[in-house]
């Protein structure tokens, strides 16, 4: 210390050394002495410190209520009514919003799946068929989309039923009637409380004149064979997966639409996993085709050697898939490549979020 410009010799107190009972018992009266101040605002903590407001476990959080919208407004049943009532109505409108998305892209039939019970069921009495279970209400309403060309769908003037008119594969023109029932109150899939979920669906057929025997609308099995040009030129169908295999040439040639209307492509983008050779000999020729067709290309190259035939590739593929992010039933990926890239790419697209639809063009036959 410095004093006057002379250094300041300590005093002797305070060179003798301190008495730790003393200092602990000057430190408690000081803490008396001085006023109580708050360290944090009411609300937060050192573990929630007030820069981002009151945490979490302070604010108080409205409920949130998931409401389901139909094309159909129906009124809710007033106080003195049954339970259950105005429930036909509800569940017409919801089954003919499901269905006009499936026709608009039938892919987004999952969607439509989903407004059924779990263990819900579609009765088509005339054929004696039955679906139960919303794994063959799926596959039997995609056979619905799939195979005929569905037009008009509308609620009946009964507000409860829905009239779905469609052309068949044989080119006849055939109307539905689909009669939604529900369970009436709460169910295991949410019930009519939650929106409305559909426990069954009986479905009839309108006939203008006397009863003839016609071709089913929701498919059959086995192999279909055509010559004409416009279908694929073999077919298969097992009830749950749809291959279909089509020749055709100059691909990817100026205005060549045949990729885009065959993969249904509806959001404006490819993704392509491409063999990096391919891409080598063919990359600008096909970036030159997508923009001519007012398509954006999602590539993911590929080494496709023998030796590349590893889980290494695969979980590469895996990552691209994540990052290219393809909707679920909307964006079918497109395989271009030899044996080893359309192995290993059809089984990254069959593990992705439980298997996304995917095509195949072989270079190698």
């Amino acid at each position: 210390q410095m004093f006057d410009g002379e250094p300041r010799k300590p005093h002797p107190m305070h060179a003798a050394p301190r008495c730790a009972t003393g200092s602990f018992f000057r430190l408690l009266a000081l803490g008396l002495l001085l006023p109580q101040t708050r360290a944090f605002l009411a609300g937060t903590s050192a573990a929630h410190p007030p820069c981002g407001g009151p945490p979490p476990s302070a604010r108080r959080i409205a409920a949130v209520r998931a409401v389901v919208l139909a094309d159909e407004v129906v009124a809710p049943a007033s106080p003195d009514e049954p339970p259950g009532a105005g429930q036909p109505q509800l569940l017409a409108g919801i089954l003919r919003a499901g269905l006009q998305r499936a026709a608009d892209d039938r892919r987004r039939v999952d969607e439509l799946v989903t407004h059924f019970e779990y263990d819900g069921a579609v009765d088509v009495p005339a054929e004696g068929r039955r679906a139960s279970g919303q794994g063959e209400v799926k596959r039997l309403l995609t056979a619905l989309f799939a195979d005929n060309e569905v037009g008009t769908i509308e609620v009946d003037s009964d507000g409860a039923s829905v009239l779905l008119s469609l052309r068949d594969s044989t080119d006849r023109r055939r109307t539905l009637r689909l009669l939604a029932t529900g369970r009436g109150g709460a169910s295991r899939g949410g019930g009519a409380r939650h929106g409305g979920k559909i426990a069954e669906v009986v479905v009839h057929e309108l006939l203008d004149g006397p009863a003839a025997r016609a071709e089913s609308v929701f498919g059959g099995g086995g192999a279909v064979v055509s010559e004409e040009l416009l279908r694929p030129k073999w077919e298969t169908f097992d009830g749950r997966v749809r291959q279909r295999i089509w020749p055709d040439t100059d691909l990817f040639a100026r205005g060549n639409l045949f990729l885009k209307e065959k993969l249904e492509l509806t959001t404006g983008r490819l993704i392509m996993v491409v063999d990096s050779a391919v891409m080598e000999l063919y990359g600008p020729r096909m970036e030159e085709w997508a923009e001519s067709v007012d398509l954006q290309l999602e590539l993911i190259v590929a080494h496709a050697n023998e030796d590349r035939k590893s889980l290494a590739t695969f979980t590469f593929l895996l990552d691209e898939l994540k990052r290219a992010d393809p909707l679920r039933r909307s964006e079918p990926v497109l395989c271009v490549g030899g044996g080893v890239l359309t192995d290993t790419a059809g089984f990254a697209c069959a593990c992705w979020r439980r298997g996304i639809p995917w095509g195949r063009l072989p270079t190698t036959l």
